[in-house]
């Protein structure tokens, strides 16, 4: 068959300079964009620091018996009821900074007994009466250009007489209850160092088991807290120079591969006509001849027919093979010679 390629084709070197060009400005954009962007983790600066200290501590006095020589004994330990005077409890708070500050702070201190209904299956939620008691009434006190924060305060305990409320309850109303008292401690701290403000609230507890024959008592508190006031600066940036010349180049080489993707690949592209000339040798290529060169028809007389369906039923009738012959790019004569007809259809885009 006899062709005319008049595609435009590179040479091959010149698709290797093309490609070369595209990677190495995509590549040069990338690097650019990635060098541009300073990812530098935030600097933390710590503006204020402080600690908050808490200690309660206690001591159990005990009346004078034939078995305990000591007048009181130390926390950590189990104590019989019947032998407990009074219990000395110590509330012990320190704040320290590390810039002076103004502040004012706030504090009481309050005992509640918690009468338990022995009879429920769950003691925990069995809640059945509750009495509280004033044992140091809210205390606000402001201090000006300090670090240093110091409170001290301590309750001398009747035990027995919380441990007779519940006793008489239970006896009284014939309900039987155990409970225990908590002594608690409320601190609140408000104010500012260097502009800085600075809030913290506290709380220190006892729990004393009431209406045992002998008990033990629990402290609750944080012991030691620190915390920070921090600035955080972030240090991210980017440089918008070398950012929009690796846009640029990244963009460049995406437009120049798009142009030339054909071309560098040496793609091809179907005509309408490569499509149905193709088509047609596909389907009906065992009763056609490609010929490389032309036939001179001059002697013949030329009959031109209207479709390529046609030219099939005239094979199927002369039982004479269809010539071929493609004339230029989108144009190509299927012709039946007999005696000195020559059938011609011409198929052409």
């Amino acid at each position: 068959m006899a062709t005319e390629n008049t595609g435009r084709t590179l040479k091959k070197w010149v698709r290797v300079v093309i490609k070369t060009m595209i990677l190495v400005f995509f590549v040069v954009g990338i690097f650019l964009i990635l060098i541009s962007l300073n990812l530098s983790a935030p600097v933390k600066k710590v503006l204020i620091s402080y600690d908050i200290e808490q200690s309660p501590k206690y001591k159990v006095n005990v009346i004078d018996n034939n078995y305990i020589d000591e007048s009181s004994l130390l926390k950590n330990n189990n104590y019989v009821t019947n032998l407990v005077d009074t219990i000395d409890l110590e509330f012990n708070y320190l704040y320290e900074a590390i810039k002076p500050g103004n502040y004012e702070y706030i504090y009481d201190i309050k005992a509640t007994i918690f009468g338990n209904y022995q009879g429920s299956s769950d003691n925990e939620n069995s809640g059945l009466w509750t009495k509280e008691y004033i044992l140091l009434e809210p205390t606000s006190e402001s201090i000006s250009n300090t670090n240093s924060i110091n409170i001290n305060k301590k309750i001398n305990l009747d035990f027995q007489k919380y441990n007779n409320e519940v006793v008489n309850f239970k006896n009284d109303l014939n309900v039987p209850i155990s409970g225990y008292v908590e002594v608690v401690m409320n601190i609140s701290l408000n104010g500012s160092a260097e502009n800085n403000k600075i809030n913290d609230t506290k709380t220190q507890k006892f729990k004393i088991p009431l209406n045992q024959l002998a008990f033990s008592i629990e402290t609750s508190a944080k012991k030691n807290d620190h915390k920070e006031i921090v600035h955080t600066k972030d240090n991210r940036s980017i440089n918008m120079v070398k950012f929009d010349i690796g846009i640029l180049m990244i963009v460049y080489s995406i437009t120049l591969l798009v142009l030339t993707f054909k071309l560098i690949f040496n793609i091809k592209i179907k005509s309408k006509f490569d499509e149905e000339l193709n088509r047609i040798l596909k389907n009906y290529g065992d009763v056609i001849i490609e010929l490389e060169t032309n036939i001179n028809l001059d002697d013949k007389d030329i009959v031109f027919v209207k479709s390529f369906n046609e030219m099939l039923d005239l094979e199927e009738e002369l039982r004479i093979p269809i010539n071929f012959i493609q004339t230029s790019k989108n144009r190509g004569e299927f012709f039946i010679i007999n005696n000195n007809i020559c059938y011609k259809w011409i198929l052409k885009c």
